[in-house]
């Protein structure tokens, strides 16, 4: 994937670890249609500045973004209730987070 990458409407889950270490992935939309994502999915994409992630998802797992460091901009839809364990650590460059109903952030 390069640059803002779209992933395809076939595409129902995502598992775990799927994208990790990523280095080429800097954007990328996550559409409607994918209605599970798996722990650590995008953790240590060093380049990934900007997420969006689109309606019917509700968790963001734990480590989803962890040690992303370049990440600066993360929408989150409002079907999302639960953000979980470290799902932001080490995202030191992190600048714009939507988080417009979320119920739950856990710690850990």
């Amino acid at each position: 994937m390069h640059s803002k990458d779209i992933i395809p409407s076939s595409v129902k889950r995502i598992e775990s670890y799927c994208f990790s270490s990523c280095t080429s992935l800097i954007s990328i939309i996550i559409p409607s249609s994918v209605i599970y994502l798996g722990k650590g999915v995008f953790q240590s994409c060093s380049k990934l500045e900007h997420i969006e992630i689109q309606y019917l998802i509700t968790e963001i797992p734990d480590k989803i973004f962890h040690n992303c460091v370049k990440l600066k901009n993360v929408s989150i839809p409002s079907s999302v209730k639960t953000i979980g364990i470290s799902a932001f650590n080490s995202c030191i460059n992190l600048q714009n987070i939507e988080i417009p109903s979320v119920e739950i952030i856990r710690e850990a």
